[in-house]
């Protein structure tokens, strides 16, 4: 029998996680929406991929710890063969985060930690990011995601000698300010964004790296320790007072604030801005301040417009912004909003944007050395 219309008009997610009492949770969740309609749940990855198969959703919400298959392979196998937006629902955990991690750069849009503890579990606070990543989700276009490890940007380095160890990156003092500072704002479709940014750039790029990433708290320091792995950085999560050096990113810790005091980190607390913790817009906003010309504001894919104020901020103090198109993009929400407010020096495709940065810092530092 056909459903009615107004079925047809909400978004049919799919529920995967092995505790009942989850599924239930979960499902009472996003039904109390009224523009969600859970149409099936799964107790593990492979239960979960004969119900991708047999119902269809627009949307599946994903555990990792799981028996028989986990939501991981699970993952993997979905968007490797019927793609479909994929939100992971996980507790936190080493192994359940480095999952989280590798699971969105194959395809998935956004990681919620669910609460762990007693029976009693609240989810509550995770509410908000539930809703609205699976709403988000719905929306994506995830055939052109299901290859999105194959089709990664690939970029022309110089010809160097294979590195055995990270570069290192010796402290320099805080006076020695005129060092551009590259701050990276992303979002949804940010971890595989961030990452191919780095590795199109050369680890001996004159210039400081600082990566607003919206993610929840703890998963940061895993994307970091990826990011460390993959790219020619030496990567790490920050932390308060470190200083930042050419050679070397520092990831804003999820549920802080990252600011920049010339050179050196400020991490705090606060309250959210845009929804978010940590923030794009103050990220930018302290490196406009204490940097000035010499900043370089870059936001990638992610819904939402954290960011946009911040970048209008570098541009009046004489720094300059790029923005991620819309065709490289998985979520073209924080760059429009960006190129909206006119806090946008140029719009490009993702894998324009390593040589453009390479071209900018060097001109920035041909100025200092005139």
């Amino acid at each position: 029998m056909p459903a009615p219309d107004s079925a047809r008009t909400k978004i049919r997610v799919l529920v995967v996680d092995d505790s009942s009492f989850m599924q239930r949770e979960i499902t009472a969740i996003l039904e109390a929406e009224g523009d969600m309609q859970v149409v099936g749940t799964a107790a593990d990855g492979l239960e979960a991929i004969q119900a991708r198969k047999a119902l269809e959703p627009d949307v599946i919400t994903m555990d990792i710890n799981m028996p028989r298959l986990d939501g991981l392979e699970a993952s993997r196998w979905i968007m490797a063969h019927c793609p479909a937006p994929i939100v992971i629902v996980s507790s936190y955990a080493p192994r359940n985060s480095l999952a989280a991690i590798e699971a969105l750069e194959f395809g998935v849009i956004e990681v919620v930690e669910k609460p762990s503890g007693p029976v009693t579990l609240d989810l509550d606070r995770v509410r908000t990011d539930l809703v609205r990543y699976v709403r988000t989700a719905s929306r994506i276009r995830v055939v052109r995601n299901a290859s999105r490890m194959d089709s990664m940007p690939s970029f022309e380095k110089p010809p160097e000698q294979p590195l055995t160890e990270k570069p290192s990156a010796p402290p320099l003092p805080l006076e020695t300010s005129s060092l551009p500072i590259i701050a990276v704002a992303a979002s949804t479709g940010g971890p595989v964004a961030v990452r191919a940014l780095l590795q199109g750039l050369d680890h001996k790029l004159n210039a400081a790296i600082v990566v607003c990433q919206h993610m929840p708290p703890r998963f940061t320091r895993e994307f970091a320790i990826r990011l460390n792995e993959v790219t020619p950085f030496t990567v790490c999560e920050a932390e308060d007072r470190m200083v930042t050096n050419p050679g070397s990113v520092l990831v804003a810790p999820g549920g802080f604030h990252l600011e920049l005091n010339g050179r050196e980190t400020r991490i705090r607390e606060g309250q959210p801005v845009n929804g978010a913790r940590p923030s794009a817009d103050l990220l930018f906003r302290s490196i406009a301040c204490t940097t000035g010309r010499r900043a370089i504001g870059v936001v990638l894919t992610g819904m939402g417009e954290d960011g946009a104020r911040g970048a209008i901020a570098i541009r009046e103090n004489g720094g300059i912004v790029l923005a991620q198109d819309e065709e490289s993009s998985v979520v073209f929400g924080m760059p429009a909003a960006a190129a909206r407010m006119d806090a946008v020096d140029e719009v490009l495709p993702l894998e324009s944007m390593p040589p453009a940065l390479t071209g900018l810092v060097d001109h920035l530092n041909s100025l200092e050395a005139s």
